[in-house]
């Protein structure tokens, strides 16, 4: 019971050591310009990756009203939006059709960490913490 308390108030300060770091190198790849996507680093790499935009239905009615025909389905007597037709009038159009809403890809940062194991380079998501707990020495 005591040394899984020590274990857990161990990981408790090591995981909140890695938030303020990756909060750091986040704030480092924000003060880059934009066209920059990826920094190499000698132990791994930062990276940022725009998230893929969403097209959400808010009002069905208003949206079936004012819909062309590629932009829904009829099932048997069932009509329901098509989203993949939708976001390709709208990358085409660049206009949000009446009744829904354009929920914009957020952009996601990640950092890559290079790891020696036994003479073999790995790479791995180092944001991550372990669902087990490690020996810490």
């Amino acid at each position: 019971m005591l040394l899984d308390e020590w274990a857990v108030s161990k990981n408790v300060k090591l995981q909140e050591k890695a938030d303020r770091i990756s909060g750091l190198l986040k704030l480092f790849m924000e003060s880059q310009d934009a066209e920059v996507r990826t920094i190499d680093l000698p132990n791994g790499k930062l990276t940022r990756r725009k998230g893929v935009d969403k097209i959400v239905i808010v009002d069905m009615e208003k949206f079936l009203k004012n819909a062309n025909k590629n932009m829904v389905t009829v099932q048997a007597e069932i009509i329901k939006p098509n989203l993949t037709k939708i976001k390709a009038f709208y990358k085409m159009t660049l206009k949000v059709p009446e009744g829904t809403e354009l929920i914009e890809g957020e952009e996601k940062f990640n950092i890559k960490i290079k790891e020696i194991e036994n003479g073999k380079e790995e790479v791995g998501t180092g944001v991550e913490q372990a669902d087990s707990y490690r020996d810490v020495v």
